[in-house]
């Protein structure tokens, strides 16, 4: 009988080793399945470690949405407030200066109610301009009386009077003052150049002509004068009634008669070598318009911007006068 047992186990052996190896591959892929999915169950801990001190991005917080005001209707102590800027224009101006901004303030003093805004009052003076087509068609005064109280303030601009009923023309007067008209066309830059007080020939909305002296710029403002009285005035609006026609009053020196040319000689040198040289005399040999002082003229008038030809001019003794006088009136003050 034990032979016989033992032939039927050696049969069966090598079935049952089959089977347990068949057994233990089955085992062994179902731990590698296991662990290749939870492979953090297993991490070294100093793996772990580090992967727990690692920063996370912040993440933005999403705000919840601001809860809706119903803003109250203005009380009748809001206030409407018309601002500019340093130059006098308005702080928000369209292309042609027909819009601007404005600022409604209301009191909130008695509590802080939502949706209102507190806004800090300054104590700068708020700088208010005429209306210049309203005040040329608002005047009253006839056009002879009206070009006659413009040269008024062009002569009070240099400290004298004009007296219509005495002489044929304002310019003949001023001949008498030692002083001369000088009739422009130009621009607003042109008025910037000559830098004198000047009587200029405005049109109104009718296209009636109208007088009016303009005696200082200010950035984008200017002093004007029609009918004796005084108004402050932009530029462009000027620039809106003026086809460019001036006239201005200059200090002629003694004994000018015409512009001066290089060669020329006479008294009038000396004065030019005096305002040349800034001095208070000049050298009373120098009579003659020589090389040496038409180069120092030419200089002078590159310096400034004007036609650095030698010729001396109006424009370059109205110049020479603005650097070396302090009697002369401006319009943008001393060069």
């Amino acid at each position: 009988p034990n032979t016989g047992n033992t032939s039927i186990i050696s049969r069966l052996m090598p079935q049952t080793i089959a089977e347990v190896l068949i057994l233990i591959l089955l085992l062994g892929s179902a731990l590698f399945y296991y662990l290749y999915n939870n492979a953090n169950v297993f991490t070294p801990p100093d793996t772990m470690l580090a992967a727990e001190n690692r920063t996370v991005p912040d993440q933005p917080l999403v705000q919840p949405p601001a809860p809706e005001t119903t803003s109250e209707p203005a009380s009748a102590e809001t206030t409407l407030l018309k601002t500019y800027d340093a130059e006098g224009v308005p702080a928000a101006t369209s292309d042609d200066g027909a819009t601007t901004e404005e600022s409604h303030i209301a009191d909130d003093s008695a509590s802080g109610t939502p949706g209102r805004t507190d806004v800090a009052i300054t104590d700068e003076p708020t700088v208010t301009y005429e209306d210049i087509g309203a005040l040329l068609s608002a005047s009253e005064s006839t056009a002879a009386g009206n070009k006659i109280s413009a040269y008024q303030q062009l002569f009070a601009a240099w400290g004298q009077r004009y007296d219509s009923s005495a002489y044929s023309s304002a310019c003949r007067q001023a001949n008498l003052m030692s002083l001369s008209c000088l009739h422009k066309q130009g621009n607003l830059n042109s008025l910037k150049t000559h830098k004198r007080p000047a009587v200029l020939k405005l049109t109104d909305d009718k296209g009636i002509s109208r007088y009016a002296t303009i005696t200082a710029i200010d950035g984008e403002l200017a002093t004007l004068h029609i009918d004796n009285k005084t108004y402050t005035v932009r530029l462009s609006d000027i620039d809106r009634h003026w086809y460019g026609q001036f006239t201005l009053l200059w200090k002629k020196p003694a004994g000018y008669k015409s512009a001066i040319t290089p060669g020329k000689q006479g008294v009038i040198i000396n004065w030019l070598y005096a305002q040349i040289n800034d001095s208070e005399t000049g050298a009373s040999e120098i009579n003659n318009y020589d090389t040496y002082l038409v180069d120092e003229v030419k200089k002078f008038q590159t310096r400034y911007g004007l036609t650095a030809d030698g010729i001396v001019g109006p424009l370059t003794i109205i110049y020479l006068n603005t650097q070396n006088s302090t009697d002369v009136p401006t319009l943008t003050g001393k060069i």
